[in-house]
Order: C-alpha cells, then structure tokens, then sequence
C-alpha cells in the first residue's frame, strides 16, 4: 500500500506540474514541444491506470501531429477537469 501510494503522489505532482508547463506551451505555437508535454503526461497516466486522462492526451497529440495545435489547445480544459477526477480517485 506505500508502494501505491508513493506512486500515486508522484503522479499528482508531476502530472501538476506538467500541466502548468502545457498551459504555458499552449500559449506559444511550437507545435513539438506542446506535443512532446502532452505526450509525458500521457505515457504516466497510462502507467497509473488513468486510461481517460491518457486517452484526451492521444487526442491532443494526435491533434498536434496534424498541426491543428489551435485545436488541441481548446482541449486543456477538458484534460485538467479529467486531470482533477484521477486525483480525486488516487487520494481516497
């Protein structure tokens, strides 16, 4: 139970502070780099169990990979309201 719960609380924080770093790559144009952001948050949700949280950053990869990073941008909202409901499951 430790174990998990180390794991859980390392994914909250870094997944908090990824997002913060993709909102402020969200305000730029570099498609990469917005993409590459996304993509971390994606594989360490996955490594966590969060499959809806992994399944909005494909999308906004996938987004990002046909350069419609306006697109993905509009999708951060909708990444931190399912960001929220992971955290919400993993602290209880």
């Amino acid at each position: 139970e430790a174990f998990l719960d180390g794991l859980f609380g390392s994914f909250i924080e870094q997944a908090t502070e990824t997002i913060e770093v993709l909102r402020r790559a969200a305000r730029g144009s570099d498609s990469e780099a917005f993409a590459k952001v996304v993509r971390s948050l994606r594989e360490s949700s996955t490594s966590v169990g969060a499959n809806l949280l992994a399944g909005v950053c494909q999308h906004m990869e996938t987004l990002c990979g046909t350069g419609a990073l306006g697109e993905a941008r509009t999708l951060v909202d909708q990444l931190e309201y399912e960001f929220g409901r992971v955290k919400r499951a993993l602290v209880t």
